[in-house]
């Protein structure tokens, strides 16, 4: 996923200027036409209506409403542990209406978390790259010891 540079609060829509939240659209058309497989992503979350909104230009304060918390980010998740190896994502928010909102709703009446695994979609997307390759990892444990000894490992390098 990819989240927009910038956004709207609920309450700024009561005060925003059409012309200028269509700037953040357009902007957020140009961003995900760089990521094509986006709106199947979402369409598959239950987000069906995410190319419509971003192909509609925004005129009115209906429009803006429309953008409002939710252009482009249909939920949105957090590690479910703090274990680095745990790729998967605890829900915190799913949009209203969507198919990952009623599953959300019913955990929480349940009293439980909702968990995507590892292989979820939603969690490789979030935290698919959070697990780095042995190389990388022991490149770092070496920087983080001591200045000669992270010398010595780079001398070993070249």
């Amino acid at each position: 996923m990819v989240k927009n540079l910038a956004g709207l609060e609920w309450a700024a829509r009561f005060c925003a200027d059409p012309k200028k939240v269509d700037v953040l659209r357009v902007d957020a058309q140009r961003l995900y036409k760089g990521f094509p497989n986006s709106a199947k992503a979402f369409a598959a979350l239950g987000f069906t209506s995410f190319q419509s909104i971003l192909d509609t230009p925004i005129t009115d304060a209906a429009g803006v409403a429309t953008r409002t918390d939710s252009q482009g980010q249909p939920a949105a998740v957090v590690p479910a542990s703090m274990d680095p190896k745990d790729q998967s994502a605890r829900v915190v928010y799913a949009t209203p209406g969507t198919k990952l909102h009623a599953e959300h709703q019913q955990m929480i009446e349940a009293g439980r978390d909702l968990i995507k695994p590892a292989d979820d979609p939603m969690a490789q997307a979030a935290f698919g790259q959070r697990t780095r390759n042995k190389a990388v990892a022991a490149h770092e444990q070496a920087l983080r010891k001591t200045p000669r000894a992270a010398a010595k490992q780079r001398a070993k390098k070249t």
